[in-house]
């Protein structure tokens, strides 16, 4: 394994919470970390929205995103029938 700089490296906060919760899948923990990447990131809203929706359609992690939305951890911001958010 590749060991990390801290001192270099950038960091992304994870809840613990969100991480131990049993109720998730791992998908589902993996996309919330992803998603706390894409909190974090210096990036517009609505890209954010895009390629938070990309990566789950491309991964097909809609499911996973669902039973984040259905917990309670993030609110829905992607359209699930397949059409790109605007």
């Amino acid at each position: 394994m590749k060991k990390i700089n801290r001192l270099n490296a950038n960091y992304t906060v994870i809840p613990l919470e969100l991480l131990e919760d049993q109720k998730l899948s791992w998908k589902a923990k993996g996309l919330a970390a992803y998603i706390c990447h894409l909190d974090s990131a210096k990036i517009e809203p609505s890209a954010k929205t895009l390629d938070l929706w990309r990566t789950c359609v491309y991964t097909e992690s809609l499911d996973a995103y669902d039973e984040l939305v259905a917990a309670g951890y993030i609110e829905d911001v992607i359209s699930k029938h397949g059409e790109a958010p605007q």
